[in-house]
């Protein structure tokens, strides 16, 4: 099922970039070339009637070359989020282990839980305070302060 998404987005994103890359690319360059007279769209539909010229060889060459990168677009849009997640594994887990090599220090403690009890198996509220305690003194070492609302 993978490959065949896979494969689907592929062919999407060749199509992508042959029949809309490939224009607009050059129907901006037009524009831009001849003083940005006339409407665009003429040249957008004009550079997408060039697309269908395949009797031409260097035609196909950049229907190849527009296909290629509309496909590369689509196999990162495909894998943004595993080659994102992963970084972000990895650089958490990376810090959690020098964390946890450093031990305990006036920055740094370990809690099993912020609400969960582990030795009776259940939520106990008074864990919340022991934690919100345990950050307020955090927030106060060297200088910190605790500001609270006045109303």
């Amino acid at each position: 099922m993978q490959r065949r998404k896979i494969g689907i987005g592929l062919l999407a994103g060749f199509a992508f970039g042959v029949f809309i890359l490939q224009p607009l690319g050059l129907s901006l360059f037009l524009f831009d070339r001849l003083g940005d007279s006339g409407h665009w769209s003429s040249y957008f539909l004009e550079a997408f009637k060039t697309v269908w010229n395949v009797v031409d060889v260097d035609q196909i060459l950049r229907n190849l070359l527009f296909g290629t990168m509309g496909s590369s677009l689509a196999l990162m849009v495909f894998f943004r989020k595993k080659i994102f997640q992963l970084n972000r594994q990895r650089m958490d887990r990376q810090t959690v282990l020098e964390l946890i090599n450093k031990g305990e220090s006036s920055r740094v403690e370990f809690k099993s839980s912020l609400r969960w009890d582990v030795r009776q198996g259940r939520v106990n509220k008074q864990l919340e305070l022991i934690i919100a305690k345990t950050i307020a003194g955090f927030m106060n070492t060297e200088g910190g302060q605790v500001a609270h609302g006045c109303r």
